[in-house]
């Protein structure tokens, strides 16, 4: 067979045109993704990112009124503040569902 598999650095990889940001996905939309999304992270954060998505996946907020909308505003949210704060060299545990913040992604809902 003439098949090949060609390797490409991460960092020579663009984002593409196709691709929707996180503030503008939907729950079901966040939830498909989520597969892609685990596998981009180094091993010392996959463990954490993927209890985040189970935490979302079971949280109350989901059985509310406008709760999917609510959930997948927050998953952006404090997805954005933790690769700031990692940036920073102090990332914060985004498995913990943060009760406060979660409220003010309600409220602007």
């Amino acid at each position: 067979s003439n098949a090949s598999l060609t390797l490409v650095s991460t960092t020579s990889v663009r984002t593409s045109p196709n691709a929707i940001p996180d503030l503008r996905l939907t729950w079901n939309q966040v939830m498909r993704a989520k597969s892609g999304f685990l596998g981009a992270f180094p091993d010392i954060h996959v463990d954490m990112f993927a209890q985040f998505c189970v935490n979302m996946e079971m949280h109350p907020e989901l059985r509310k009124t406008n709760g999917k909308c609510t959930m997948a505003f927050y998953q952006a949210e404090t997805h954005l503040s933790w690769y700031k704060d990692n940036e920073k060299g102090d990332p914060f545990d985004l498995a913990v569902i943060m009760e406060e913040t979660l409220d003010k992604c309600r409220n602007k809902i």
